[in-house]
């Protein structure tokens, strides 16, 4: 919504068209004589613009006026200012920033229109305005960059989380920890430009954010290493019906084959798979035979 600096100005009533202005001062062009159209102006745009004409027969000059202001639909002409948006109430004026100030719908004269009664100046001159968190902050006590990252502290109304580690800033790149650092001091990244890499689209449980409640974030793959492994495989554990899952949280959670009469049998991507066991079984978990055709030896059972 626009917002105007209204100056009321005192209005000069003439006809309306190409009306003759009187005027009052003893600059030229006093009584409607003028050398210049600066002579004839009233400061009122709303009811035409002041011109000083050509001469007469007689050499003279007289100030005249064009046609009145005509306005858009939804404005109103304001005497001594011109077009102004009107309004209803205050919502319809708010811009959605807190730090220029608050929007008002205030009526001048007969108009209902905008205006901003602290002129912009919502903080004390040695105050900051932090927009993001709509206050006004004291003047700074604290080192405004005392990291030398180019990023302020947060108390002098910056948007640096830690103002004491110049690896923390908004921005930087996020690097899979599992102490959970937060480079970019967003708490939803958890490493996402290097945490990935088996390219399974799942980080691994070891990338880890420091949340802002306490406790850490982390990737949910259970081994990274292993692009058949993410939340939902299987793999076998200790004994035969003995099956490990990856939950959704990246950790493995001991089960049992389903299904009685099942087993679990070692695929060649490590992943398991539970199942009756195949002719000749002894209880030893055999890898199916890989596809260059070279025999695997069988793996003891854990």
């Amino acid at each position: 919504m626009r917002i105007h600096t209204v100056v009321i100005a005192a209005l000069v009533v003439g006809a309306v068209g190409l009306a003759v202005v009187p005027r009052s001062n003893s600059a030229p062009g006093a009584g409607g004589l003028c050398t210049r159209n600066s002579d004839c102006l009233d400061g009122d745009p709303c009811n035409g613009t002041e011109y000083c004409e050509v001469p007469d027969a007689a050499g003279k000059r007289y100030c005249k006026r064009s046609e009145p202001l005509t306005c858009s639909s939804g404005d109103a002409c304001l005497p001594g200012t011109g077009c102004v948006a009107t309004c209803n109430n205050d919502a319809a004026c708010s811009d959605g920033i807190f730090c220029n100030g608050a929007e008002v719908c205030a009526k001048i004269g007969a108009i209902s229109t905008c205006q901003r009664p602290d002129r912009g100046f919502v903080c004390g001159r040695t105050e900051t305005c932090d927009e993001a968190k709509e206050r006004c902050l004291p003047e700074c006590s604290v080192p405004q960059d005392a990291d030398g990252d180019s990023y302020r502290a947060q108390e002098c109304g910056g948007s640096d989380c830690d103002d004491h580690d110049a690896s923390r800033f908004p921005g930087n790149n996020e690097v899979c920890d599992s102490r959970g650092h937060d480079e970019d001091c967003d708490p939803s990244t958890i490493g996402d430009a290097d945490g990935d890499r088996d390219g399974d689209g799942h980080l691994g449980f070891a990338c880890c954010n420091a949340q802002p409640g306490g406790g850490k974030r982390c990737g949910n793959d259970c081994d990274d290493n292993n692009p058949a492994i993410a939340p939902g495989a299987q793999r076998c554990g200790v004994g035969d019906k003995t099956v490990l899952l990856c939950s959704s949280s990246g950790q493995w959670d001991a089960a049992s084959c389903p299904v009685d009469g099942t087993v679990c049998i070692r695929q060649p991507n490590q992943t398991g798979i539970c199942q009756a066991p195949p002719p000749g079984w002894t209880g030893v978990k055999v890898l199916p035979r890989p596809p260059t055709g070279k025999p695997t030896p069988p793996i003891p059972t854990r």
